[in-house]
């Protein structure tokens, strides 16, 4: 039988070992009781959304961690429609509603990750359910021949509603409308309460109510000229001759037609009267232009500030008979006015800046030869320096230059041009960084298409090699600053094509489709809304490319990979009236053509790769037509 070990040990020794094996079970050593395990956080993205496209979105994350730990959160994206996050270490970021492809949902997958700074984390997803929400607003005698209303054609509901109520017998809406800024609005001209005037209305465009926006009108004949929104859509601005008849002054009216007030000064019975309105972009001032009535010499520019509370403006400028302003800009940050006059001498356009309280004015643009003169100007996007173009050092010969806005560093941005050649137009790239020109730089009577930095580093021929003949005219940059398309003669004698190069003249290609013998690629034929797609990738335009005079709208791959047609063919004698816009998506392009019905006019709507084509406008009264002027919402 065994021995029992506490009999062959002495007490004292047998007594150590049994407490050296208690505290051993114990955790005993030195060390302490064993550290608990680590519990993970909890995470929960909030519940589901639905919204419409270019929304912003309230996300509601949150966490919790049993330990009390310090925790951390991330948003990322799963799958769906690229969506950013104002900032994705908070729980409660916003993200803007990305844009899906017109009439459609797309769902975006976000998920929250929270972290509990010891090894432990938990996610949790969200779906934000995106609908399209674009419409088009268009004008037309729809129900009542000879009656033109404004009408708005809703993608969701693929309905068509009026927007601009009921119109007593003899009225209509006059051909100009507008879009606020934040899409919510519409504001028209229409004779709706008197057939005698035509006044200011705002309609909301979920058709939810109308408000006149001009006060009763002094002068019995008066009408509404011209109006522009404040850029917060919280007001707008607007030309009329509502106290003396034939003298146009300013009036600033809230959107419902509250606060109205007059902002010009004292037009002395008619002496002046005023013209060319236009806000600051930061929305605080607004410009107008003054005219001298007995002459009709631009006299001077004022602005209104709208924070003063006070109703007269302050003079910019005055130029001194004979002189007269030409044009006038704003900055784009709003500190100051560009404007081109006839200032210092009688004759000599040159260009000028004023500050908008009134104080400060320059002349920016450089010595001019004798004779010379300034014809045109413009401020690049990021207001970093002014473009013009004059006869500056040659008279007659006019070349392009650009200036920072003190007057300093001017510089000449064309090439080199060959004897009697000349620039002829010019546009800044949409991010600043280049100028696109069209000249006779190399070839006297030839055009051609070149750009240079904004300092005039750099010039580069942006079109292909040329057929003998050949020219390149008209062009556009896209809306990335990356391409420019432009129209040329380029590769066979006589004939019209479209190009698209990089903004470093490289990679060359033409985007129309084979034409037919006698077809052309037009280019500013039609008004040329934006025949770049907003993405950039497409570009749209009108060609008689599969039959000769028959007029039909292509969008081309920038690429130049493929060309396709999106209209449907017109019936005999149909055919296009007015070139498309694009949706705000890239994904559609709108027009107004005679396509279904010989001499009627009608609206539609064609996918970007041609497989769909719907008429948009609905059915037209006998005689009704849609008119060429319509809008995206944007």
């Amino acid at each position: 039988m065994p021995m029992r070990i506490s009999r062959l040990l002495p007490n004292k020794l047998y007594t150590a070992l049994l407490l050296f094996g208690l505290l051993t079970a114990c955790g005993g050593g030195g060390g302490g009781p064993a550290a608990p395990a680590n519990n993970p956080p909890t995470a929960d993205a909030g519940t589901d959304q639905s919204v419409n496209e270019n929304i912003d979105v309230q996300l509601a994350g949150q966490g919790s961690d049993s330990d009390g730990g310090t925790l951390t959160y991330v948003w990322s994206q799963v799958s769906g429609p690229t969506v950013s996050f104002s900032s994705p270490t908070d729980p409660n970021a916003t993200v803007t509603a990305p844009l899906v492809p017109v009439g459609m949902e797309e769902d975006a997958v976000l998920r929250l990750t929270v972290s509990d700074g010891q090894g432990g984390s938990a996610s949790d997803d969200i779906t934000v359910t995106v609908a399209s929400a674009d419409y088009v607003l268009f004008l037309a005698d729809k129900d009542t021949d000879n009656v033109q209303e404004l009408y708005k054609y809703d993608t969701q509901s693929t309905t068509v509603t009026k927007l601009s109520g009921a119109l007593p017998s003899g009225a209509d809406v006059t051909g100009d409308f507008a879009i606020s800024p934040d899409g919510n609005y519409v504001v028209y001209r229409a004779n709706a309460d008197n057939v005698i005037n035509r006044e200011l209305y705002v309609a909301a465009i979920d058709g939810s109510g109308i408000s006149k926006i001009n006060a009763a009108m002094a002068n019995i004949t008066g009408d509404v000229f011209t109006f522009r929104w404040s850029p917060d859509s919280s007001a707008i601005v607007y030309l009329a001759d509502a106290d003396i008849d034939g003298v146009t002054e300013v009036y600033l009216a809230d959107r419902d037609g509250t606060n109205h007030r007059k902002i010009n000064g004292n037009t002395a019975n008619g002496s002046v009267r005023l013209d060319l309105i236009e806000w600051s972009p930061d929305g605080r001032y607004i410009a107008q232009r003054v005219i001298d009535s007995a002459s009709g010499r631009a006299v001077g520019i004022n602005t209104h500030d709208t924070t003063t509370g006070s109703a007269n403006s302050v003079s910019v400028t005055r130029v001194p008979s004979p002189g007269s302003i030409n044009d006038y800009i704003w900055s784009p940050d709003s500190s100051l006015i560009a404007y081109l006059a006839d200032q210092d001498t009688a004759g000599i356009r040159e260009v000028y800046v004023g500050m908008p309280d009134g104080s400060g004015n320059n002349k920016i643009s450089g010595p001019l030869v004798d004779n010379g003169s300034v014809m045109e100007m413009s401020w690049a996007p990021d207001g970093s320096r002014l473009a013009y173009r004059a006869d500056q050092d040659l008279d007659g010969i006019f070349e392009l230059y650009s200036v920072l806005p003190d007057g300093s560093d001017n510089s000449r941005i064309n090439g080199p041009l060959v004897t009697d050649g000349n620039v002829f137009s010019f546009t800044w790239s949409p991010d600043s960084s280049r100028i696109a020109y069209v000249a006779d730089q190399d070839t006297d009577f030839f055009t051609e298409v070149y750009a240079s930095d904004g300092d005039g580093g750099n010039n580069t021929k942006i079109n292909g090699p040329l057929v003998t003949g050949g020219s390149a005219g008209s062009f556009l940059w896209s809306p990335d600053s990356t391409q420019i398309a432009y129209s040329a003669i380029q590769e066979t004698a006589g004939i019209s094509e479209i190009f698209v190069s990089a903004a470093d003249g490289t990679g060359n290609v033409k985007v129309n489709g084979p034409l037919i013998t006698g077809g052309a690629a037009f280019f500013s034929s039609f008004l040329p809304f934006n025949m770049w797609s907003p993405d950039s990738s497409r570009f749209a335009y009108p060609a008689d490319q599969f039959t000769d005079d028959v007029i039909e709208v292509f969008v081309a791959q920038a690429d130049g990979s493929s060309s396709v047609q999106v209209n449907r063919t017109a019936v005999a004698g149909g055919g296009l009236n007015t070139f498309s816009q694009w949706s705000a998506d890239s994904s559609a392009v709108i027009y107004v053509s005679r396509q279904d019905t010989v001499g009627v006019s009608e609206l539609y709507m064609a996918s970007a790769d041609g497989l769909s084509n719907i008429n948009i406008s609905g059915p037209l009264t006998a005689g009704g037509d849609v008119n060429n002027i319509f809008l995206w919402s944007q």
